[in-house]
């Protein structure tokens, strides 16, 4: 199965699902992965072409990743005469952070708002999000990573940040068979 994109104007409203007959769904970021944009996660078939994209480093794993997804901030377009304000997209910040500091210092200083990567979110029960464009391109994200550290003797430094983005869409469910690759195993295999 291949991205389907969202088109508010050409396909009837899905069927709602009710809680009670949803999976568990895990609310924990426990890792993600950096995507260069112009590149077409269709082509993350199995684990070959994954293992490939990371050596092109198209795709880099960020293992050791946590976060959680916060409310997005809708923004309104203004309304006219008898019209009232609309919505026009949403606003994401999704807050992560990771221990390695000293190591990743470099890393953080490429990635650190070059608007050259996305981020996919990979959740505790192996779900995986994207930003997504109606084109299927990945949505180049802001992302900023700051060092911090606690003034306690025997603390540890980590990484805090956000990736931030707008789009008029919500983000898009990656996992196998929309993106062949994204399997739970290859996933569990990656960030567990």
């Amino acid at each position: 199965m291949a991205i389907t994109v969202y088109d508010p104007c050409a396909e009837p409203i899905g069927a709602f699902v009710p809680e009670a007959d949803c999976l568990e769904e895990g609310s924990r970021i426990v890792g993600g992965y950096l995507v260069k944009t112009g590149f077409d996660l269709e082509t993350l078939i199995d684990n070959t072409t994954i293992s490939a994209a990371i050596v092109a480093k198209n795709i880099i794993p960020v293992v050791g990743l946590a976060g959680n997804w916060p409310a997005a901030t809708s923004n309104k377009k203004p309304g006219m005469g008898f019209q009232r304000e609309k919505h026009s997209s949403n606003t994401f910040a999704v807050p992560i952070k990771h221990y390695g500091v000293d190591a990743n210092l470099p890393f953080w200083n490429k990635v650190n708002n070059s608007k050259n990567y996305s981020m996919l979110f990979v959740f505790e029960d192996l779900s995986i999000w994207g930003a997504l464009d109606r084109s299927k391109e990945v949505i180049p994200m802001d992302i900023v990573m700051s060092p911090v550290s606690t003034e306690e003797l025997g603390g540890t430094r980590h990484f805090e940040g956000l990736a931030n983005w707008t789009a008029k869409d919500l983000p898009y469910v990656l996992g196998a068979p929309v993106v062949t690759g994204f399997t739970k195993a290859a996933l569990r295999a990656q960030f567990s």
